[in-house]
């Protein structure tokens, strides 16, 4: 195989299509779920733990990838939740998976 640039096109931030393009895609929230690859350990990078306990550099303490998925789940739940009020407050969810190795397995539970 010889890897080729895809064909696609370009959609600037700021312009009447993007935001066209965004309306629909946020229409369709109720119907995302997340999974996170997090099947490898950190040792490239010289981190001895698993790679979704590295910290984000923010200014908030111990603020690890995981806790930003996290975090971004919700935000997608809360944004359906607004935008499709036939959703059911109590019960409605976004669905979150991670995938884990044999090796991060444990220290991800």
């Amino acid at each position: 195989f010889k890897p080729e640039v895809p064909t696609g096109f370009y959609i600037q931030p700021g312009t009447e299509q993007f935001d066209a393009l965004e309306e629909t895609g946020l229409d369709e929230l109720a119907k995302v779920g997340l999974v996170l690859i997090a099947g490898g350990l950190g040792e490239r990078l010289g981190f001895s733990s698993i790679k979704i306990s590295l910290p984000v550099i923010t200014v908030v303490e111990d603020y690890s990838y995981m806790k930003y998925y996290a975090e971004y789940a919700l935000a997608c739940k809360e944004s359906a939740l607004k935008r499709d009020h036939k959703l059911n407050k109590s019960t409605f969810y976004v669905p979150f998976a991670i995938m884990v190795s044999d090796d991060t397995h444990d220290r991800t539970v």
